[in-house]
């Protein structure tokens, strides 16, 4: 049985930025099955242009539009997977782009592996803003996976055990989801929890990691865009969120050593919002989380 891959696309007033998106899918040396579009209830014009780019593009490409904002991009996710008839899918934000090999490869690793064994395949990915490539590799950057990789070449994947990947993510948050997931492991896994409006991503890859093994491409195969309007450049937003999955972290962490960088995270989260809270002169929530940081400090 030969794998199919659907893109899944939350949109939220992505008029700015959502040909370019569609267009990477469309330049893809091997097509995705299926784009899903879902678009959160949007103001301005991004509707519009995708039903114009539905006509202009060689893809099977449709739009899902809600009547209410859900206020972040898990409902609209597990809207779009729910929608899907495909063996794995591939969330790509509004503002991202795909590299043009992005789908053959991923098609060629699901085949090569197996689509019961292929839960997640991740792969690397640069970031990039008006200016031009602000990182050319994540993977470089954390400085965790490439000793990881050995001699792993360029398009070549890696298998982490269920138990390597806990051990990662306790680190550093080496695993993205720019990948590939099975629908059946969505489905097992309850799908993307909705009350994450930006650690979606961190929750559901841990999830992941605690019952299935985790395939590594060596590879580029996503392009994430960096601008002010983005949910991930806000820490009232994802500093939050990230402390309550590093909390649930912590509650299966084993080793010392695993605890004491699970809490060093937890405190630079908590630092991060008391920070936010003094640079916006947000004088009670400054005192109700500089309190909340100094109890924590003081209990762990």
């Amino acid at each position: 049985m030969k794998c199919s891959i659907s893109v899944v696309v939350p949109t939220y007033n992505s008029s700015a930025f959502i040909d370019e998106t569609l267009r990477s899918c469309a330049q893809q040396t091997s097509q995705p099955d299926q784009v899903i579009v879902v678009d959160d209830a949007s103001v301005d014009d991004t509707c519009a242009k995708v039903v114009r780019l539905q006509r202009e593009l060689p893809l099977s490409l449709s739009i899902i539009r809600l009547p209410k904002n859900s206020g972040g991009p898990s409902r609209p996710m597990n809207i779009g997977v729910s929608q899907s008839g495909c063996s794995h899918f591939t969330i790509l934000d509004h503002d991202d782009r795909l590299t043009v090999d992005a789908i053959s490869t991923y098609r060629s690793m699901i085949n090569r592996i197996g689509i019961p064994t292929a839960a997640m395949v991740s792969a690397d990915f640069l970031t990039f803003n008006d200016r031009g490539i602000l990182v050319h590799s994540h993977f470089q950057k954390q400085a965790v996976l490439p000793p990881l990789l050995g001699t792993c070449s360029i398009g070549e994947s890696v298998m982490f055990s269920s138990e390597e990947c806990q051990r990662l993510l306790m680190h550093s948050w080496c695993l993205p989801t720019k990948a590939v997931f099975a629908r059946d492991v969505w489905l097992q896994l309850g799908g993307f929890a909705e009350r994450y409006r930006s650690a979606w991503d961190c929750d559901f890859v841990w999830r992941v990691a605690q019952k299935y093994s985790i395939h590594v491409v060596n590879q580029v195969l996503s392009e994430i865009r960096i601008h002010p309007g983005s949910l991930a450049s806000s820490d009232e937003v994802i500093s939050p969120e990230l402390i309550d999955v590093y909390k649930r972290m912590l509650g299966t962490a084993r080793s010392r050593e695993d605890r004491r960088l699970l809490l060093s995270r937890i405190r630079a989260e908590m630092f991060d919002l008391v920070y936010s809270s003094y640079k916006s002169r947000r004088w009670v929530k400054l005192a109700c989380r500089g309190l909340q940081y100094l109890r924590f400090s003081l209990t762990y």
